[in-house]
């Protein structure tokens, strides 16, 4: 499973993928492209950070076309929920069959 760390505030201890790539690129990119990008990324950083949507936005759309496995494995997008008393824990989302991301919460990068 791959994990996409959604980060509403940008921590400097980890690399984005806009730090890379912008919205723009992102969005126009084929399945070719994305497929390498992800796997350059991978290895290259170990784990995928992004704090906005359109990287995640553009794996729901390859869900919604292609499938859940569009990759070889599965994506589930973690992100912070608010528990009280200043306490965060990491909740993994897992997209359905629309490409949508089940129990997020709208509005969740701002």
């Amino acid at each position: 499973m791959i994990k996409i760390y959604a980060d509403q505030i940008k921590n400097k201890d980890f690399h984005y993928i806009e730090d890379d790539y912008s919205s723009y690129e992102i969005i126009n990119m084929s399945l070719d492209e994305f497929l390498n990008m992800i796997g350059e990324y991978i290895e290259e950083w170990g784990m995928i950070h992004t704090c906005y949507p359109t990287f995640i936005n553009h794996v729901g759309r390859f869900v919604r076309e292609i499938g859940k496995m569009w990759y070889g494995e599965e994506f589930a997008v973690v992100a912070h929920k608010y528990i009280g008393n200043d306490t965060y824990i990491n909740v993994e989302h897992y997209f359905n069959e629309n490409g949508q991301l089940e129990e997020w919460s709208c509005g969740y990068f701002g």
